[in-house]
């Protein structure tokens, strides 16, 4: 009887035994194969669990710390963290470089028993010019009107800067020497040199004369004036806006406006005049229901 195997073929003179053994080895082969990918697969999958873990704890942590540093830097109540400021301050000013006024519009006055918007302002400072232009008749207003107490503190962010150095520095000798023509000078230091100059690409930076200029426009006498350009010179209030400056960024960040209601932060300062409303509209309603109680 011929062979079933086909000479040159890979079962060719093996026994029946041999290519079941042959079967039973190259089937275990198989299975040790599928075992070891079955083991990559399991230590992949570990591998990628692990790793999103990992992942998920670092974004934790990073919402924690961001949560902390909210706390520290962002938070939505202002409160001074030890004292810089060692200078004495000048007349009519608060013991935080802050320059209030009433309804009388005076400097270093105050009305009572109304919210008190307080402002760190740099006269080198874009949106400081903004919300000046946008809000400083209606917050003059409300003063008047008995409506809040408005408090400006007057800083130097850009410590480079001469010219809102001397701003400012001029901001606390009219608040101290001639506090009925504060707010015009302020006002006319925004539409006449700070707005002018931040707007103008390249334009020349106001210099020492400019700032006398706007003083005597803003009402001050040529006395006073001439005293003014002497303090300038001589940099009597540098060092008092230097640790006001200073003192901001200890309590909180190197960042103008920072707007205040009472000691709550007002993060988007362009809803200034609504968060004053709200705000007034809480405080009479927690009032009247303290009255009740």
């Amino acid at each position: 009887m011929a062979s079933r195997n086909t000479p040159g073929t890979k079962n060719a003179g093996k026994t029946k035994e041999q290519r079941r053994r042959e079967a039973r080895e190259q089937a275990e082969k198989l299975r040790q194969e599928e075992a070891r990918r079955a083991r990559r697969n399991r230590i992949f999958l570990i591998v990628a669990s692990l790793l999103v873990v990992a992942l998920v704890a670092v974004a934790v942590y990073i919402i924690m710390t961001s949560s902390k540093k909210t706390d520290d830097a962002d938070s939505t109540k202002f409160t001074h963290k030890g004292r810089v400021i060692t200078e004495q301050a000048p007349k009519n000013v608060g013991e935080w470089g802050g320059v209030s006024v009433g309804k009388n519009l005076v400097a270093g006055t105050s009305n009572k028993g109304v919210p008190e918007v307080t402002i760190y302002t740099d006269y080198a400072c874009h949106y400081c010019g903004q919300l000046e232009e946008r809000f400083g008749s209606q917050l003059e207003e409300m003063a008047k009107n008995g409506e809040i107490t408005l408090t400006y503190v007057p800083v130097n962010i850009y410590s480079d800067n001469e010219y809102a150095s001397m701003g400012s520095q001029a901001d606390y000798f009219i608040a101290a020497n001639d506090p009925e023509h504060y707010l015009a000078y302020r006002a006319l230091m925004w539409s006449k040199l700070s707005n002018p100059y931040l707007s103008a690409q390249g334009n020349q930076m106001p210099q020492l004369s400019d700032i006398l200029d706007v003083a005597k426009e803003a009402g001050l006498s040529d006395e006073l004036v001439s005293q003014l350009g002497d303090a300038l010179n001589s940099g009597l209030y540098a060092d008092y806006v230097a640790q006001v400056t200073q003192q901001l960024r200890v309590d909180r960040k190197a960042s103008t406006p920072t707007v205040l209601i009472n000691d709550d932060v007002l993060e988007n300062w362009p809803t200034l005049p609504d968060a004053i409303k709200e705000y007034q509209t809480a405080s009479a309603t927690a009032t009247a229901t303290a009255e009740e109680s």
